[in-house]
């Protein structure tokens, strides 16, 4: 209604009826890419939907209109200047027609203006039900299946004798027992009926009739078919038709009717039994069907190591909305439509299409910057902002391509901290509202592995029981991966010598100066270390991998009790070390403070920093190309030797009291295992850490 009040108040009768003409001349109009918009199918009620306009270019703005894109005031020039496109392509974004057609910020199209939605639609064979048996398929291929055993005799092939021979064209008795199970034999292995066809169209010679004096004017053309049987010597041996038919299990109805067709000019047979009745109306939905759908971008999943073919649609999509949009803009312009379950069936059984999830833990400098792109009325301000996007983003994919380089003499490994694991995990609602104790992981993935083998990845894990996550913990683990690592490589005739370390995290001093003592003061192969930095935001790398197919499995257990059971599924993807019986936790950080100099640059604005063999300083580069720049970070008069004289850290519960009443509250829902029974003893232990400590433990996650 008020569209309809609007367009009565503004627009004049003439004004409509020439739009309405203009866009009736052309019968293949092809509404804009900016008419497909996120607000015109996701923001509008089913009264708003069903707003039924003359043509599409009055249907587009309405749609605009109602999800408040374009405002009263500059409805009436913003209708004026729109053009229609006539293309049945893909609309190009920087066309200056497209880009006149709205003179106010609209939402980006899901056809073609996102970014990530980029990949064009392909017809797929089979859809996505590509698992699925089909059953009546499957019987249909036994009933076409030619058996190359039965019972059969020359003899009985036909009527003809043996004394008749001279005055017939049969001569059946020319073929051997090992001829005739030889054709057999082919026509066993070939299920389809069209190659059953083509095969025996190799042995009939079809052509008209020489004796036409006797035919009556209006007698349809008859043919003649001269059947032949092959020898295994090559010889071909003519046989009548019902030699030819019983020989062959083909009836004498099927020889005839694929003759006919042969010589109506369909060289190759075609299946055509069964399925619906073709018309030509329902044939013009269908494609319409299709390259309506055709013209959704979509995107691949990066979450899989392998392409399974699968594309993803916008997440705000479905196929309910795709069919009500496509079915409106039929109706208005007066064409026959389908039901959902026609749309629903070509969807899924022709295109191996889904639809994604909602983007989560996004760039924040992307998403500030499109926010400020998008209402900036400074064009040159504006393409400033455009080209410092693609920088940034451009610089995202050069840490990408880095890490799945492997170049000669390097080894890549990657690693990162992955979710905290609550324990116990429960089904009930009381869990929702208490807080849990946590199980923490950290994950190296040595990249440069064929694949991710359970031998490539190392989970290192312990509990709020035992200690922390702080500085201490990352720092044993990464110690002990590193002379894991180590023992693995010297096995090698030529280990590499430089060791490039990928992680989005840990860019601390801490891990700094552990690294900066490793590599020059323990006995290691390596002569270089590179620690490489993601660009934030853009930090996906191998071992949020692993944790995928982790959680995939963590999924499906109801409830998880003891740390073991986690333990159990960790090792199905990685080589698991457990606190105090794989690995151990050294105070690495008391030591280190007494020799790092306070911060001498801002870690934040680093992509890589370098160690190399021999040097005590540190490179540091703000480019991933970059030359490093060295700079110390040790005082005065110290040396890293201190830190062979580590000492071993306690086991020390770091479980807070509110956090111990909570878990004991969650007790009484589950009987407490055999395997569990000193964790749930360690969680209720009084908690010696003193004000400070409990500050600098970083809780992310309770």
């Amino acid at each position: 209604d008020k569209v309809t009040t609007w367009l009565n108040n503004i627009l004049v009768p003439s004004e409509i009826v020439e739009v309405n003409q203009s866009s009736e001349n052309d019968k293949d109009t092809v509404w804009p890419d900016n008419s497909l918009l996120t607000s015109d199918i996701f923001e509008m009620d089913q009264s708003s939907r069903n707003v039924i306009l003359s043509k599409e270019i009055l249907d587009t703005m309405s749609f605009e209109y109602i999800s408040g894109n374009v405002s009263d005031e500059n409805i009436n020039t913003t209708v004026m200047n729109v053009t229609t496109v006539t293309t049945t392509d893909h609309i190009n974004l920087n066309d200056t027609t497209l880009q006149s057609v709205h003179s106010t910020p609209a939402k980006r199209s899901i056809l073609g203006s996102d970014p990530e939605y980029k990949e064009e639609t392909q017809i797929v064979n089979g859809g996505r039900k590509r698992g699925k048996i089909n059953k009546r398929k499957e019987k249909q291929l036994e009933r076409n299946r030619i058996k190359s055993e039965w019972s059969f005799t020359i003899d009985n092939a036909c009527n003809h004798t043996k004394e008749e021979k001279k005055y017939n064209v049969c001569n059946k008795f020319d073929l051997l027992e090992e001829d005739i199970m030889s054709i057999r034999k082919l026509l066993s292995i070939i299920d389809l009926k069209v190659d059953q066809d083509k095969f025996i169209l190799t042995m009939m010679v079809i052509q008209s009739p020489k004796r036409t004096d006797r035919r009556k004017k209006d007698r349809k053309e008859r043919n003649t078919i001269i059947y032949y049987m092959p020898k295994k010597s090559g010889e071909r041996i003519r046989v009548c038709v019902s030699a030819f038919s019983n020989i062959t299990s083909f009836t004498k109805r099927r020889l005839t009717i694929l003759a006919n067709k042969f010589k109506e000019g369909n060289p190759s047979p075609k299946e055509i039994r069964g399925g619906a009745r073709v018309n030509a109306q329902s044939q013009e939905v269908t494609e319409s069907i299709m390259k309506f759908i055709q013209k959704f971008k979509n995107k691949k999943s990066h979450y899989a190591r392998n392409d399974t073919g699968r594309s993803y649609l916008h997440p705000e999509l479905s196929v309910k909305k795709m069919w009500e949009y496509w079915r409106n803009k039929r109706s208005n312009n007066g064409k026959s439509i389908s039901s959902f379950g026609k749309f629903y069936n070509i969807f899924v059984n022709n295109l191996n299409l889904s639809f994604g999830h909602p983007k989560q833990d996004v760039c924040s400098f992307c998403t500030e910057l499109n926010t400020k792109i998008k209402v900036e009325a400074d064009e040159e301000l504006k393409t400033t902002m455009k080209n410092n996007l693609i920088i940034h983003k451009e610089n995202s994919k050069v840490f990408s391509r880095m890490l799945s380089t492997v170049e000669p003499g390097c080894i890549n490994v990657c690693f990162d901290m992955i979710q905290n694991q609550p324990i116990p995990k429960l089904s009930v609602t009381d869990t929702f509202y208490s807080r849990q104790v946590w199980l923490y992981n950290l994950t190296f993935v040595v990249t440069s592995a064929e694949n991710q083998s359970v031998e490539s990845c190392y989970l290192y894990t312990w509990l709020e029981t035992d200690s922390g996550r702080g500085p201490n913990e990352v720092c044993s683990a990464i110690f002990d991966f590193l002379e894991r690592l180590e023992n693995r490589l010297k096995n090698m005739t030529e280990p590499p010598t430089t060791l490039n370390l990928y992680s989005a995290q840990n860019k601390n001093q801490f891990v700094i100066a552990l690294l900066l003592y490793y590599i020059n003061c323990t006995e290691t192969v390596f002569t270089k270390i590179n620690h490489i930095f993601p660009v934030r935001g853009h930090s996906y790398m191998p071992p949020d991998q692993v944790f995928g197919r982790i959680e995939k499995c963590l999924r499906k257990k109801e409830n998880i009790i003891s740390p073991t059971e986690y333990y159990n599924v960790f090792k199905n993807f990685a080589q698991v070390y457990i606190v105090n019986r794989d690995f151990y936790i050294y105070d690495f950080k008391t030591l280190l403070k007494n020799i790092i100099k306070p911060n001498q640059f801002k870690t934040t604005e680093q992509k890589v920093f370098s160690y190399s063999k021999g040097s005590k300083t540190l490179g540091i580069s703000q480019t991933y190309d970059g030359t490093p720049i060295q700079i110390s970070i040790l005082k005065r008069n110290v040396n890293l030797t201190v830190l062979n004289n580590k000492e071993k850290l306690p086991k020390l519960n770091h479980v807070k009291p509110l956090k111990q009443k909570d878990v004991q509250n969650l007790m009484r829902f589950f009987n407490v295992p055999d395997d569990a029974k000193e964790f749930y003893h360690d969680i209720f232990q009084p908690n010696e850490l003193s004000t400070n400590e409990n500050e600098e433990t970083n809780e992310e996650g309770n």
